[in-house]
Formats: structure tokens, C-alpha cells, sequence
């Protein structure tokens, strides 16, 4: 089995995400992320030829809308200085749609067998913060908190090194 990842983000700001910055500016208490940006990351999963799967998504808008939306393959395109978190739900969203619509243009020797989309958030501070400060108070929703974007009885946050996520889009893995 392949699996590959896949991002996508908006090209005008994102209005969860500008939201989220003005929060933080006047609720969250110094130090707060200077810069905010929400990301979809696909995991694809099947019995296909990876450079096939990124070309029919690029080529086509499976994942994103070429008019209002880039799609990632390239970790160049990220800042390796930001902070990644994926914000994964307990019960997987699966794309059931993507997965048919993949399969209507795909070789028949070829198959997508599963598909889930997470959120990533980017974020950058202007001065040093520990990763376990930066999930308690700005993702994991709790009482004492200002997190916006993960609630603890349907989301896990994981935190995402550059590496990592490098890793995932210039990687193939194979199972």
C-alpha cells in the first residue's frame, strides 16, 4: 500500500484564521502567535503510483479550487521557523466523494482505498515558547484556556516538526 499527503490553504487570508489572530491579540496574553495559517492535509492511501495521484489532483479539483486554493506537495513551501500542528478528529473524516472521484479517472490497476483530511495550523511567535504551553493555550480547548481550535472530547492535537512534515510530502511510504 502507498500512502502520500497532500496540503491545501486558501490564497486570500483565511478568515478562521485572521479571526483566531485577533482573538489572541486581545484575549490570549502575551506572548501570542504573530502569524496564523490553517492548512487541510490529506492522507491518501491505496494501491496506486503517487507522482499519478498528485497529477490527477493537481489537474483537477478533487481537493482544491484552483481559483481560491493552493494545493501543497512541496515543503519548500513552508516556513521551517513556524510551529505545525494537525488537529486530528477522534472519528476520522473520510472522504468518501474525493475517494469516487479519484477512482472515476484512475487507471483501473490502480485504486485509492482510503482517504482522511485533518486540519494544520501554523503558527509563529515573536519570541520562544515551549510546544506543550503553545497546545494548552492556544489549540486543546479547556476551562482556564483561550484555545480555539481543537475541543479534548473530539480532536488529539500533534504537534508537527518541519522535519516531519517534510518527511510526509517528500516521502512515500510504502506498506
Amino acid at each position: 500500500m502507498t500512502v502520500i499527503t497532500v496540503y491545501t490553504t486558501q490564497k486570500q487570508s483565511d478568515l478562521a484564521a485572521v479571526s483566531a489572530q485577533k482573538f489572541f491579540e486581545m484575549y490570549g496574553g502575551a506572548p501570542y502567535p504573530r502569524y496564523i495559517q490553517h492548512y487541510n492535509q490529506y492522507h491518501i492511501a491505496g494501491t496506486f503510483s503517487a507522482d499519478a495521484i498528485r497529477a490527477i489532483a493537481h489537474n483537477s479539483p478533487i481537493l482544491y479550487n484552483r481559483n481560491n486554493q493552493h494545493m501543497i506537495t512541496d515543503a519548500t513551501l513552508f516556513n521551517p521557523e513556524h510551529h505545525f500542528f494537525v488537529i486530528k478528529r477522534r472519528e476520522p473524516l473520510r472522504c468518501t466523494n474525493q475517494i469516487q472521484a479519484f477512482r472515476a479517472v484512475m487507471p483501473a490497476s490502480q485504486t485509492i482505498e482510503a482517504m482522511y483530511v485533518s486540519d494544520m495550523w501554523a503558527l509563529d511567535f515573536s519570541e520562544p515558547i515551549p510546544v506543550s504551553d503553545m497546545i494548552s493555550r492556544f489549540m486543546m480547548g479547556a476551562p482556564n484556556t483561550t484555545a480555539l481550535f481543537a475541543h479534548p472530547l473530539c480532536h488529539t492535537v500533534e504537534h508537527l516538526p518541519f522535519d516531519a512534515l517534510k518527511a510526509q510530502l517528500t516521502g512515500v511510504v510504502q506498506g
